[in-house]
C-alpha cells in the first residue's frame, strides 16, 4: 500500500499521488476519475457471492475494504452518487457479509443509500468496478437485482419497522436465521425509526439493529437523542443513561466501526441471539477522502466530480430553485424576525447552505429527519399567528392541512427541485 506525504486527523487516510488526491489505497494509473485496470490481483476481483468473503483472513478483509474504498472513490467520482455514506460503511458491511449468512440470514439497510459495498459481495462488483456497467445496478437496495435484496427502499427511518416485520414473519413460521436492520444515527430522528424500536423489543426473539454513528444526518444532527449518543461513544457505552436499553434493547458498542476484527467481533457476539440487541458502532463519514471526512455535509451526495480537486466536472449552470429559495427567505428573515423557515433534515433541498444557517439563526429551524413534526409544528405555529404557510416536495395532503389551519390567507407552493427525490419539506413564512 503506498502512502505519500503527511496523514490527515484520519490515520488512516493519506496524501497519495499528487495533491491533494486522498486515498487509502494506491492511486490509479489511469485518469484520476478512472479505475485502474491494470491490475489483476483484487481480492474484489474475486468475489462473486458472500461465501467467497468467509474464505478470506481479517487481514486479506482489512486489503478488499481498501479496494472496496477505491473503486468507490472512481466509481461516484465518475458518476455521481452517495458518496460519504458509502465510504463510512465499508468495513461494517464487510463484516456483516463475514459473520451472517445472507440471504437466509436478512440485512435491511435503512435509506439503503449506503448499500454499494453491500450490492458488490452479492454478485454485483462489475456495476463498480467497469465505466461500461456503472448504470447497471440502481442506487438503492433492490429485490430484482439480488436475492440479497428485500425491499425497494429510498425513504429514511423504515429499516427497523421492516425489518420488524420479517422478524415476525419467521417467527410466526416457525423459521430460523437472523434480521438484522442497519439504520444510521442521522435516521433515528425520524419517528418511525422510534415506533420500530419501540416494538421490537416485544418481539422477545431473534432481532439486531446496527446503529451507525457517524455524528451525521445529511447535514448535522438535531434532537436530544445525540446527547445520549455522545454519551454513549465517551463512556465506551457505559453510561448509565443508555436510550436503546430504555427501549428494551440489550447493546453492544463497537469504538472504532472501521475496524474489520472489532466489528466482526462484535457480530460474531450476537449472532443468533434469542432477543433483541443493538450494536452501535463509531464510524467515520467519508472515510478514506480527506475532503468528504472534512465537509461532510456536502459529500453525502455528489454529482460527477474531480477526484484530485473536489471540483464537479461539468461546468456550473443557472442557479437553482433551492438557492433562490433561500435568498429570497433570508430577505424576507431580514425585514421581518417572524419569518421562519423550517426543514426536516434536508436543509439543502431549500438552499440553506451552513454559511445561510448561521445567517438565519434562530429563524431556521430543523427538526431531523422527522417529517410529521415539522409539518405539525409548521401549522401549530400558523394557527397562533402566520398568515402564509408553503410547502415543498411531496406530502400534499399534509401540506394541505397544514394550509387549512393557517386560515383563508394561506398560499401552498410546490417548489420543485430534483434532489428533494421522495423527501419531504415544509416552511412557514409569517406576516402579521
Amino acid at each position: 500500500m503506498c502512502k505519500i506525504g503527511m496523514p490527515n486527523r484520519n490515520p488512516g487516510t493519506y496524501l497519495l499521488h499528487e495533491p491533494p488526491y486522498f486515498c487509502t489505497v494506491n492511486p490509479p494509473t489511469g485518469g484520476r476519475n478512472e479505475p485502474d485496470k491494470n491490475r489483476n490481483d483484487m481480492y474484489l476481483e474475486k468475489i462473486d457471492s458472500p461465501a467467497d468473503v468467509k474464505r478470506l483472513s481479517v487481514g486479506e478483509l482489512t486489503l478488499l475494504s481498501g479496494e472496496i474504498r477505491e473503486a468507490l472513490l472512481h466509481k461516484v467520482s465518475a458518476h455521481g452518487g452517495h458518496f460519504g455514506p458509502n465510504l463510512g460503511m465499508v468495513e461494517a458491511t464487510v463484516a456483516l457479509h463475514y459473520v451472517f449468512d445472507s440471504p437466509k440470514d436478512k440485512l435491511v439497510f435503512d435509506v439503503s443509500h449506503q448499500s454499494y459495498v453491500h450490492k458488490m459481495l452479492t454478485g454485483r462488483r462489475r456495476a463498480f468496478l467497469d465505466p461500461a456497467e456503472y448504470d447497471g445496478v440502481s442506487g438503492y437496495s433492490e429485490p430484482s437485482e439480488s436475492e440479497h435484496d428485500h425491499f425497494v427502499i429510498g425513504h429514511t427511518s423504515t429499516s427497523v419497522s421492516l425489518a420488524g416485520g420479517l422478524a415476525k414473519a419467521r417467527d410466526l413460521q416457525g423459521g430460523e436465521g437472523n434480521v438484522v436492520a442497519v439504520i444510521g444515527d442521522g435516521s433515528l430522528s425520524g419517528g418511525e425509526a422510534f415506533e420500530g424500536l419501540d416494538y421490537a423489543a416485544e418481539l422477545g426473539t431473534n432481532f439486531i439493529v446496527v446503529v451507525n454513528d457517524n455524528q451525521m444526518s445529511i447535514a448535522e444532527n438535531h434532537g436530544g437523542l445525540y446527547g445520549n449518543l455522545q454519551e454513549l461513544r465517551e463512556s465506551g457505552g457505559n453510561c448509565a443513561c443508555n436510550f436503546f436499553r430504555a427501549m428494551g434493547f440489550d447493546y453492544r458498542y463497537v469504538a472504532d466501526g472501521n475496524d474489520v476484527g472489532a466489528l466482526i467481533g462484535a457480530f460474531s457476539a450476537v449472532k443468533d441471539a434469542a432477543h433483541p440487541i443493538v450494536v452501535h458502532i463509531n464510524t467515520l463519514k467519508g472515510k478514506g477522502y480527506a475532503r468528504a471526512e472534512q465537509d461532510r455535509e456536502t459529500y453525502h451526495w455528489r454529482a460527477p466530480f474531480d477526484l484530485a480537486t473536489g471540483e464537479p466536472t461539468a461546468p456550473a449552470g443557472a442557479e437553482g430553485y433551492d438557492a433562490l429559495t433561500a435568498r429570497y427567505l433570508l430577505e424576507r428573515m431580514k425585514q421581518d424576525p417572524r419569518v421562519v423557515a423550517i426543514t426536516s433534515g434536508t436543509p439543502s433541498v431549500m438552499g440553506f447552505t451552513p454559511e445561510r444557517r448561521r445567517e438565519a439563526g434562530a429563524q431556521f429551524v430543523d427538526v431531523g429527519i422527522a417529517e410529521e413534526h415539522a409539518v405539525t409544528m409548521a401549522a401549530g405555529m400558523a394557527a397562533a399567528i402566520a398568515d402564509v404557510v408553503k410547502a415543498t416536495g411531496e406530502g400534499t395532503a399534509m401540506a394541505d392541512a397544514v394550509a387549512a389551519t393557517a386560515g383563508t390567507n394561506a398560499e401552498m407552493y410546490s417548489i420543485a427541485d430534483g434532489i428533494a427525490n421522495k423527501l419531504f419539506v415544509a416552511y412557514a413564512a409569517y406576516t402579521k
